[in-house]
């Protein structure tokens, strides 16, 4: 009964501590929410808008990757793994045409080498998907950011601003986007 009461006591610690999120390997991405959008146009005139349907578009600059902890290991930072988190939604949609708006700003992906903090100040585009878009339509309308959960090298998505004032647009095009991009 002893050797019984002693096993599963220790695999209810060894279950535990399995679950935690190694904090020493921890990953900092500091960003700041730049412009909020209900619709974008490739072209310079504004002509066919493409709308973000039941959502906004969110305009999100990295400042900077921190990847300096005690057990930390290379790492990659991809926008496709950063899902938005709105009252009602969490959604991981990233815009495909993300190059094209941005240009030379926008950012594919980064390599991080492990005890290195990488300063990188670039943009990606979310469509964030809510039922009650409007309400995202503010100078206030922040949206919250995660980034995908990997225990051994947990990442925390840390937003400089997050009580400044975001840009709004209607439809915003290509100059639009860079400019506010290169200059935040």
């Amino acid at each position: 009964m002893k050797a019984r009461t002693y096993c599963s006591v220790l695999a209810a610690v060894l279950a535990a501590t399995a679950c935690q999120p190694n904090n020493a390997a921890r990953v900092t991405v500091n960003y700041r929410q730049l412009g909020n959008f209900p619709e974008y146009s490739l072209t310079p005139d504004g002509s066919a808008p493409q709308g973000a349907g039941d959502g906004i578009f969110v305009l999100y600059k990295v400042k900077s990757i921190s990847n300096t902890g005690a057990q930390a290991k290379a790492f990659t930072f991809d926008p496709h793994k950063v899902a938005t988190i709105t009252s009602d939604k969490t959604s991981n949609e990233t815009v495909d045409v993300s190059n094209s708006l941005l240009a030379g700003l926008n950012l594919a992906t980064v390599s991080v080498p492990a005890g290195q903090t990488k300063t990188v100040n670039r943009c990606f585009i979310k469509r964030v998907l809510t039922s009650t878009p409007q309400s995202l339509a503010t100078q206030s309308g922040h949206v919250s950011t995660i980034y995908q959960i990997d225990k051994s090298q947990p990442v925390l998505m840390q937003d400089m601003a997050p009580n400044a004032s975001v840009a709004v647009g209607q439809i915003v095009i290509p100059d639009a986007l860079q400019q506010m991009c290169a200059n935040s």
